[in-house]
């Protein structure tokens, strides 16, 4: 049975709110490093969080970034997906900056070893020109700007671009609901 990399959630969605919100705050590019702190660097990229949770205290929760409020076109992006999958619980949120000729190198988004993930990974591409390259083991997508996709992020996977322009995309670990059997 093949193992399954990408699956396509939406399309059409609007970005462009979001991209023009992006371009007006350039000082929320890395202010927050909470989510890399302690953890090898893997790639040359820039991030934007909107949500992560930094308390390692066990019950203490603090997802939401100022960003996630200054940065208000992602809302009804990230809302609009859960619906779509539908999801129960949101975690993650963040947007990352590829610039030409970086790569995010090839890894795989570890769970503590022998737990499932309780998340899944989905990505918004924003900004993408032809020559951005998301590869899943050995399979190789264009994702364009307005579309969602999940992708199996248990997989080895990388990103290169070999574009002109910034690669920019929001990706999202989303809970997808599952109905109790009975």
């Amino acid at each position: 049975m093949a193992i399954e990399r990408f699956r396509q959630i939406s399309t059409n969605i609007n970005v462009q709110g979001l991209l023009d919100q992006i371009e007006q705050h350039p000082e929320l590019w890395d202010i927050d490093e909470s989510w890399t702190a302690g953890k090898p660097l893997l790639y040359a990229t820039s991030n934007i969080v909107l949500r992560y949770n930094r308390s390692s205290m066990p019950g203490i929760f603090d997802w939401n970034r100022e960003a996630f409020n200054i940065l208000s076109a992602a809302q009804p992006i990230v809302f609009d997906l859960m619906r779509a999958i539908p999801g129960e619980h949101l975690g993650k949120v963040m947007i990352s900056r590829l610039r030409p000729g970086e790569k995010i190198d090839w890894h795989v988004d570890q769970m503590p070893p022998g737990m499932p993930p309780y998340y899944q990974r989905y990505q918004v591409p924003l900004q993408v020109a032809s020559g951005v390259r998301f590869v899943v083991e050995d399979e190789d997508r264009y994702l364009a700007p307005g579309t969602a996709w999940w992708f199996n992020n248990q997989c080895l996977h990388a990103v290169f671009n070999e574009s002109p322009i910034d690669r920019l995309s929001m990706f999202t670990d989303i809970r997808p609901f599952i109905p109790y059997p009975g």
